[in-house]
């Protein structure tokens, strides 16, 4: 989300940032998504005899450069299973290959996860929150039994978590104006606590600055006190980046990015 905010010196003029409120990347599906119209066959075939994939844990990563997408496959008879899992992007609608990525796996009788990684494609930017749901992932696992396949939606696969942010309009120069942040989970209501947040602004031709860092409570709550000096006067984004912590996340970590964080 987005908003115009405004920053004055004392009896002069003032200065005009865009606000920008970022999302958590993962972590917020509860398994109740519905997938998408199937393509392979008369349906999705996420489960045969002796291997099963659940849709729902299918997790995605969006890169500054790459697209990195995890499955969870489990091994429902005795002994191991050998294969191969290929997954390519799509756009909605559209059956052409925008990216694709390709590996060998091994799975016993425990989950095991599969990670693969594309070059993200035109068109599909990582800073944009609403990019992803014109996308679909389709699966196809290959191994001695019968295949597995079936097609994920790349917004449920990104799993974006909801946030709310709460903001004055104005902010003076060298006086302190309070930012507050709330995130929930989409689906559940639950609040998000201990969530890394950043708060940073952004201007042409210049590294971000850094202006707070902290996290939410236990209610999904933020509070953060914004001060922004003289050196920050000029135009630029004030950016909000809420990001779930590593042991949350189902996708490799995405690579360091200068673009804005998505948002919900």
């Amino acid at each position: 989300m987005a908003r115009t905010a405004r920053i004055r010196r004392r009896g002069t003029r003032f200065i005009r940032y865009g606000l920008i409120a970022a999302m958590a990347l993962t972590g917020c599906d509860d398994g109740t998504s519905t997938r998408t119209p199937p393509t392979d066959g008369p349906g999705d075939q996420p489960a045969v005899a002796g291997l099963s994939l659940d849709e729902t844990q299918i997790a995605a990563v969006l890169g500054e450069r790459d697209l990195n997408v995890r499955l969870s496959l489990h091994r429902t008879r005795a002994g191991q299973a050998a294969g191969t899992v290929h997954v390519q992007l799509e756009r909605l609608g559209d059956e052409a290959v925008l990216a694709q990525a390709e590996v060998p796996f091994t799975a016993d009788a425990a989950d095991v996860p599969v990670d693969l990684s594309m070059a993200l494609p035109e068109g599909l930017d990582a800073a944009d929150p609403s990019a992803p749901a014109s996308y679909v992932l389709r699966y196809r696992v290959e191994w001695d039994g019968a295949p597995i396949w079936g097609r994920r939606s790349l917004f449920a696969a990104v799993q974006l978590a909801e946030t709310q942010l709460l903001a004055n309009d104005t902010f003076q120069v060298d006086v302190p104006s309070y930012l507050r942040l709330l995130t929930r989970d989409p689906r559940t209501g639950a609040a998000l606590g201990d969530l890394p947040v950043t708060v940073s602004l952004i201007q042409v031709n210049s590294d971000p600055v850094l202006l707070y860092t902290g996290k939410t409570d236990a209610f999904g709550e933020l509070a953060a006190a914004i001060r922004a000096g003289e050196a920050l006067v000029g135009e630029g984004e004030l950016v909000v980046r809420v990001e779930t912590p590593p042991a949350r996340r189902r996708c490799a970590p995405r690579s360091p990015s200068s673009a804005p964080p998505r948002s919900s």
